[in-house]
């Protein structure tokens, strides 16, 4: 197994005698790399994507369709049904904004 440039540079320019075991090196590693790793969301992270109070519309819709493309294999319905409860502007929300906002989950895909 190869490291890829990053991990194999740091591991280069560690100060000598400052890696005493496995698990030193282990969280040294993870607290120079944790904070550029990137992680699939989950629908429980969609579900944490809600409109703030004086939250544009638009604003919120940006920022669920970035969450959403984050998110593999789930359905339209729970795309939908997160939408839907996070939203600020529940009463603007109608059968038309949910087919739109199907046709667009889908278009993203």
């Amino acid at each position: 197994m190869a490291l890829e440039v990053a991990p194999l540079t740091w591991l280069e320019i560690l100060k000598p005698n400052s890696i005493y075991s496995w698990g030193d090196l282990k969280k040294t590693f993870i607290d120079n790399f944790q904070g550029s790793m990137h992680r699939v969301a989950t629908r429980h992270d969609f579900s944490l994507c809600k409109q703030e109070q004086k939250e544009s519309l638009r604003s919120y819709v940006r920022c669920f369709f970035n969450t959403h493309a984050t998110i593999a294999n789930i359905s339209d319905e729970d795309v939908i049904d997160c939408f839907h409860k996070a939203s600020q502007h529940k009463a603007s929300i109608t059968i038309l904004d949910a087919i739109a906002l199907r046709q667009l989950s889908s278009s993203m895909i």
